[in-house]
């Protein structure tokens, strides 16, 4: 045997201890150290908040196309995160989830396994807000929307073994039409499931409630709040469906008002009991304040993995109070209603088949609403239809429905045949199938809360049946009704035992075509003679432009007048007509519209008709945007006899907004315009009255339209009151206008009338409106004239003498007091008004130098100057009006010099010609505020004097005989009242509501009358109490002879003064002359014996009577 030592070199122990170690252990721990380190600095870093706030957040905030905020994360890699004051909010959105925290613990390897294993989901005060708008859209589906799109992948295992939420909500609140909202609230008080997952079961425990509010625009509110608890075992298979679950709960109102306030004390008990293939019960049982509501039960076998089985749904004795839970949300109440039926529903093959059948019987059928409550009726409801999914088709083999008011019945409908409606694009063995639908017996009486305000009585009745025919490519819908014995009320009016009818009949083809082959109504009264009708046809295809339509009305406008109530309109006979046919074949629109007024009769705005005939016809069309105005005429006719026409031809560019129209008259006559003529004329004779129109409508919408044109009234002939000669007159207008979006120009455009040896007869006018906007624009208006002589057309248009005494002896009737006025903001800047005319003459009125001047300015108006000479007479004004101010302050003044009045009323009564003269003299000035007449009587302060020279004025007045005769007869002197006056003078002044008369005069050559005082004014200046002293004068020669001198009396002076035995006293209104007794006794026994025998005979208390 070798000696393993021999080869070996033998080593002592110094050089073992010099040897150097190897280095890879010592390597080798500390990379294992190094790791350790860096594993535990990761697992910190990652779990920090400063990683998950700058690296984890703003991943998922863009993933989630929303912003994360979190007051605080905390963070256990392999069990649990913990997130604190979390708010999501959508970019660009409100906030839409918040919670004040959140507790997720799990387990990282299983999750890394592929099964999402959470041992916890805790959710603390969560809450979800979802506004939605009133078009349904929502800060939630907006959110959803922005989201990138999910992949199809499948779902992950999960195993949830305790999931919590505590007090949590989930608001929707949406916002309704008009200003109000609805806002229901979801609960989540405490929620608690265990063991939730696939292919598990176990607890559950829900307490949550469902608070809704509804607001109106008024700002009222109505409230219901229903709590739930519910309490069992709840199983689900590997699949999600449930398996063996049983439930049991009560559901209760909490509170209700308004609408909901009957609901008040409803509870119910909910059960739910689920095997697999069966649902054994799921039943609801409402009571509410002790008494039973109704019972709902579901059940029978169900097999949810296959969607196949047979589910029995039955109801009994649902009443009042449970129909009231689902009523009460639209504001209706049910009252004693009993509803009791079944439902049927059988599933097959894999749920794409379904049959379906459904009784319903109700009972006493009465619902209240805000407008009333219904008749009670009694309703049964059969039906039987199947479905087919994949067939795409539904067949409705039984339809049934009774509508009777008790015993009898009211409406009714069946189905005859089946019907099959099919989307599958497939032939189908068809049956013909027809429903009809018929009423009978409908009291609208009994409906008269519910029905329209003009029709409160009478009897529904009608048929309606629809037939498919031609394997279902072509169905027809018939209906023949109307109502009878119908009481109609409108605009105070009601018109009684009227009667109604109504006829359809449409037919649809292929699925495509839709023809109206006839609509009419009519409207009858008692006797049977049509007050209105209406009619229509058409057809239309689906899916295409293409249309016709043609409609027709008429209406009897003399059986309609008493549902008409218009100021100024009578009417003895008429009848309105319109037509309209419009047309629609590929864009090529086309129609004609006529419109008449028949043969009427009457008067409106004091003009009156006999035969009067109008008649609109237009044929338009549009294609390619173009609209084209074919013939376009207004036809007039007076009985039988042809007054002209009217036409309008043009075209105008949609697109581009542009158009062209020329406007004409043919033939207008007296027959269309002596409606017009009549009121403001004397003429006996409008035999060759002919209107002449010609104009061009250059229209811009975006730019400048222009209007251009020409109209004259020639042959128009009047008697001169005069001369009994018929004069022939005429008048032109040249108008020449132009306009956009901010002003109207008035381009220099002329009114002639007839000219006369003394004057042209042409006014000038021209200016610029401003339109928009009004506070920026300044506009101004001019009217020129060198001489108009206006007699022939003043002839034309005065009243006949008949004509104004009547006028003169109408009463006027109590005017109520207007308002109080408030300051006014007129949206315009400036606009300036110049008259300039300078010859003006209107019979024996002549005036010269006629200018005015009126400017707007920000809420006030001045108009300075305005001037005139009147016959050689001068007349001067100023005015300034502030509209700012809320009483309307207003500042005037006016002086007249020596206007001769006898041209004035020679003008207005030649029949009288000659019986007033003198000359008017005078000034005036008032300033004040408001123009009710508490206004002006707090406001106003000024003065006038007014002095009236060389009149020769008899005592023609009714009023001032009566306030002359008291006088008269006591001092026996009735040849007083024949003599003329010939002037008076007078000088007031009007402050602090007071009237100051400081001389009053009135000369007659007879006599004088003096008087002065104070008068207060009353808001109504007619009521104002007098109270004047009156000074009676008598010219010296009548007193002598009369025996009335007094003793005193001065020798030189040509009136001599009797003592003060005459007081004015009453009102403005209704003035009274009271005398004196004991100065008048004295007077008379001063006369001499004479007139002591008549003083004796004649009462003392003349004259004290009222006028």
């Amino acid at each position: 045997m070798t000696d393993p030592s021999i080869g070996k070199p033998n080593l002592d122990q110094e050089q073992l201890g010099t040897r150097e170690p190897r280095p890879w252990p010592k390597r080798l721990k500390l990379m294992i150290t190094g790791l350790i380190l860096l594993l535990v600095v990761a697992y910190f870093f990652i779990g920090s908040s400063f990683f998950l706030r700058s690296v984890v957040l703003p991943s998922i905030e863009k993933s989630m196309m929303a912003t994360i905020q979190v007051e605080d994360i905390s963070l256990s890699p392999f069990s649990q995160i913990e997130l604190k004051d979390l708010i999501i909010t959508p970019y660009n959105g409100e906030t839409l989830v918040s919670a004040k925290g959140a507790l997720v613990r799990y387990s990282l390897l299983t999750i890394l396994g592929g099964t999402i294993k959470l041992d916890q989901l805790q959710l603390m005060n969560p809450e979800v807000i979802i506004i939605e708008a009133e078009d349904g859209k929502s800060n939630l589906s907006s959110w959803l929307e922005s989201l990138p799109p999910s992949p199809n992948a499948p779902l992950p295992v999960m195993d949830l073994n305790l999931l919590s939420v505590e007090n949590g909500k989930v608001i929707l609140r949406q916002k309704t039409s008009g200003g109000g909202q609805n806002v229901t609230e979801l609960l989540l008080n405490k929620v608690s499931i265990e063991k939730l997952g696939q292919d598990l079961e176990g607890p559950l425990k829900l307490d949550i409630g469902l608070k809704t509010t509804k607001i109106t625009d008024a700002g009222e509110e109505t409230q219901l709040a229903l709590s739930m608890k519910l309490e069992g075992d709840l199983g689900l298979n590997a699949e999600l469906f449930p398996e063996k679950s049983t439930l049991n709960g009560q559901l209760k109102v909490e509170s209700a008002t308004g609408a909901y306030a009957d609901m008040v004390g409803v509870n119910g008990d909910l059960i739910l009991a689920l095997e697999p293939g069966s649902i054994d019960d799921v039943s609801l049982s409402m009571m509410r304040n002790g008494q039973a509501a109704g019972n709902i039960r579901v059940m029978g076998p169900f097999d949810f993995a296959t969607s196949e089985g047979r589910i029995v749904a039955a109801f009994d004795n649902l009443n009042r109070q449970f129909l009231n839970l689902a009523g009460a949300v639209a504001g209706i109440d049910f009252k004693e209603t009993v509803m009791d039926g079944s439902l049927t529903m059988t599933l097959t093959n894999g749920g794409n088949l379904l049959a379906l059948a459904v009784t319903t019987t109700c009972s006493n059928v009465s619902i209240g609403t805000g407008e009333g409550v219904t008749p009670p009726l009694n309703v049964e409801l059969d039906t039987t239809l199947n479905y087919d999914a994949d067939g795409e088709k539904l067949t409705v083999q039984q339809f049934g429905l009774t509508v009777a008011d008790g015993a009898t019945p009211a409406i009714t409908g069946a189905l005859l045949k089946p019907v099959t409606f099919a989307w599958n694009g497939q032939p189908e063995s068809f049956q013909e199938p027809e429903f009809n639908f018929n009423i009978t017996n409908f009291n609208l009486g009994d409906w008269r809360d519910f029905t329209f305000d003009t029709l409160n009585q009478g009897e529904l009745f009608g048929d309606f049946s629809l037939k498919v025919e031609q394997s279902g490519t072509r169905m027809q819908a018939d209906f023949t009704g109307g109502f009878k014995d119908a009481d109609m009320a409108f605009d105070g009016h009601t018109e009684s035992g009227t009667s109604g009818s109504l006829n359809l009949e449409m037919v649809f083809e292929d699925y495509t075509r839709v023809t109206l082959k006839r609509l009419a109504m009519e409207w009858s009264n008692t006797s049977g003679n049509s007050l209105v009708s209406f009619s229509a046809s058409g057809s239309h295809v689906l899916g295409s432009k293409g249309y016709n339509l043609h409609t027709e009305a008429k209406a009897d406008l003399a059986l309609m007048k008493s549902f008409v109530n218009m100021d100024g309109l009578s009417i003895e006979q008429g009848l309105g007509e319109l037509s309209f046919r419009l047309r629609d074949n590929d864009d090529d629109l086309s129609g004609v519209l006529q419109m008449a007024l028949r043969d009427y009769t009457g008067s409106f705005s004091g003009m009156s008709y006999e035969s009067y005939t109008v008649g609109l016809n237009s044929e338009f069309s549009i294609r390619d945007e173009l609209l084209k105005l074919g013939t376009t005429q207004i036809d007039f006719h007076e009985d039988f006899n042809d007054g002209g026409t009217i036409g309008i031809k043009g075209e105008m560019d949609l697109e581009r907004e542009t158009g062209a129209f020329m406007i004409n008259s043919v033939g207008i006559n007296r027959f269309a315009l002596s409606p017009f003529l009549n009121p403001f004329s004397n003429a006996e004779d409008f035999t060759e009255v002919t209107l002449n129109l010609e104009a061009e409508l250059q229209l811009d919408l975006n730019g400048e339209s222009t209007l251009k044109g020409n109209t004259s009234l020639s042959n128009l002939k009047v008697k001169d009151p005069e001369s009994e000669r018929i004069k022939e007159l005429q008048s032109e207008l040249d108008l020449d206008l132009a306009w956009n979006t901010q002003h109207l120009e008035i381009r220099p455009s002329f009114f002639k009338l007839t000219p006369t040896s003394l004057a042209d007869n042409v006014i000038k006018v021209s200016g610029q409106i401003p339109l928009l906007p009004f506070m920026a624009s300044k506009g101004n208006l001019r009217v020129n004239s060198p001489s108009m002589d206006l007699t022939s057309y003043f002839d034309l248009i005065a009243k006949p003498e008949e004509a104004q005494a009547q006028v003169q002896s109408t009463s006027t009737p109590d005017v109520p007091p207007a308002p109080q006025s408030g300051a006014l903001d007129v949206p315009m800047g400036e606009f300036d008004v110049k008259l300039d005319i300078a010859k003006l003459i209107v019979r024996n009125v002549s005036i010269k130098a006629f200018q005015a001047h009126a400017l707007w300015q920000t809420n006030t108006l001045t108009i300075r100057p305005l001037g005139m000479t009147l016959n050689e007479g001068l007349i001067k004004a100023e005015m300034a009006m502030d509209f700012a101010k809320p009483d309307w302050g207003y500042d005037m003044t006016l002086e007249v010099d020596q206007i001769p009045i006898e041209a004035f009323m020679d003008t207005l009564n030649p029949s009288e010609k000659g019986q007033v003269s003198g000359m008017i003299s005078g000034k005036a000035e008032w300033k004040g505020a408001g123009l009710t007449e508490s206004g002006w009587q707090r406001n106003l302060n000024g003065a006038m004097s007014l002095k009236y020279t060389d009149a020769d004025i008899n005592f023609v007045s009714p009023e001032m005989r009566l306030l002359m005769t008291p006088i008269t007869a006591v001092l026996r002197l009735p040849e007083l009242l024949k003599a003329p006056i010939n002037g008076f003078e007078t000088n007031l002044k009007i402050e602090n509501q007071i009237l100051g008369l400081d001389a009053f005069k009135l000369q007659s050559d007879a006599f004088q009358v003096h008087a002065s005082g104070e008068i207060p004014l009353d808001n109504v200046l007619t009521n104002s109490v007098l109270n004047l002293p009156v000074e009676f004068y008598l010219e010296r020669s009548i007193a002598r002879k009369s025996n009335l001198m007094p003793s005193s009396a001065p020798k030189d002076t040509p009136h001599v003064k009797l003592p003060d035995f005459v007081k004015l006293e009453g009102t403005i209104g209704a003035p009274k002359t009271k005398t004196d007794k004991l100065v008048l006794s004295g007077l008379l026994v001063k006369s001499g014996a004479g007139l002591v025998k008549s003083a004796a005979v004649l009462p003392l208390n003349v004259g004290e009577g009222a006028v």
